[in-house]
């Protein structure tokens, strides 16, 4: 199509402060997006700039997928994902394929716009259910880990996910139930911070705390064998650092884990999110949508669309707060238990011009600085 285009946008939209605030606000605040554009209907994606952190490793990619993009029908969403996958696949994944997912999330939002209809009516209907979580970023202190827990209780959350360090995540499950109960499910991040005796010590130790899962516990990730292990002893959950189907279908066949995460902005977008949950479906499997909770929300709201728009009942990470209206126009119904996108394309656009990125931040999940 003549009029087609696709415009790399690096953002900074400031991550919700909570009371008190997070340790990790200057680092969940980057964002990558991808404009796409034609006949006057723009489409929007994202991918999630996990390594390193770095807004200008990922745009600079997908300035390169653009060349190869460029000339194709902008229609044919399948094709375009494969040719972006031919032409980075001897270059990684990780990376590569994160920054095809703002590219191919972008395609399939301007597709519905098109025909004016709704991505989860495009995907194949509206009979799916994104139930929403609460995914906070790490506190200073296991008090403050706690105050904020509270108040999500009090607006209604019934499951909120911690990303405390190795040091006190324990400490703050036992606050947590000691203060609030065990009503409320609470699941706990590890960040891939053990080799595997010492996630086995650690999971032996708060499992009588009832974490409703474990998430990555294991160095090195895919590490499967190992996980299918620990998952006896306790719910596990990951998969947002696998990439391909065939790593999926292992991790299914050893049954390494209870839930599964594929990321829509790190696995390379909708396009490849579709086969998976065909699969996870094949096999049963519990599904929770990973993204990183902050204010990027646009592949939040596209994994909202795919879960509703395959007929899935999964599990939506999002941050504590809602859509920043200055910073977005949606139309997307929320609340402490579900997402519910009901306008065009994803139902969600940012508004422009978009805050430009602070200074680069990296982000350190363990071992940090005090």
């Amino acid at each position: 199509m003549k009029d087609f285009k696709i415009e790399v946008i690096k953002a900074g939209i400031p991550l919700d402060s909570t009371t008190p605030p997070q340790k990790w606000k200057g680092q969940w605040s980057f964002q990558v997006y991808a404009k796409a554009r034609s006949g006057g209907k723009t489409g929007w994606g994202e991918t999630l700039p996990a390594a390193l952190n770095s807004v200008e490793t990922y745009s600079s990619i997908m300035n390169a997928y653009l060349k190869v993009v460029e000339g194709t029908d902008h229609r044919d969403i399948r094709g375009i994902w494969e040719k972006m996958a031919r032409a980075s696949f001897s270059g990684g994944y990780g990376v590569t394929n994160g920054a095809m997912s703002a590219i191919d999330i972008a395609l399939w939002d301007l597709k519905a716009r098109e025909l004016e209809t709704s991505l989860s009516s495009l995907l194949g209907g509206t009979s799916g259910r994104a139930r929403r979580y609460a995914s906070l970023a790490r506190y200073e202190t296991t008090d403050d880990a706690l105050r904020v827990v509270k108040g999500l209780v009090e607006e209604g959350f019934t499951m909120i996910k911690i990303h405390q360090s190795t040091g006190d995540t324990i400490d703050t499950m036992k606050l947590i139930r000691k203060e609030i109960g065990y009503d409320v499910k609470i699941a706990v991040d590890l960040n891939c911070a053990f080799n595997f005796n010492q996630a086995r010590g650690f999971i032996e130790k708060i499992v009588k705390y009832e974490p409703f899962w474990i998430e990555e516990p294991l160095w090195p990730h895919d590490d499967y064998d190992g996980l299918a292990r620990l998952n006896r002893i306790a719910p596990l959950a990951g998969g947002e650092n696998e990439i391909s189907t065939n790593q999926f279908l292992t991790m299914l066949q050893k049954e390494s884990l209870s839930y599964y995460q594929p990321d829509v902005g790190k696995i390379g977008g909708i396009t490849p999110m579709l086969d998976l949950v065909a699969l996870f479906k094949a096999y049963n499997a519990g599904i929770a949508f990973h993204s990183r909770p902050h204010n990027g929300w646009v592949s939040t709201i596209a994994s909202a669309c795919v879960a509703i728009g395959t007929g899935t009942d999964a599990w939506i990470e999002t941050p504590p707060s809602g859509i920043p209206d200055q910073y977005f126009d949606h139309s997307v119904t929320m609340d402490s238990d579900k997402v519910v996108p009901n306008g065009p394309g994803i139902s969600l656009s940012p508004r422009e011009p978009v805050p430009v990125p602070g200074p680069f931040a990296p982000l350190v999940f363990h071992g940090e600085k005090k």
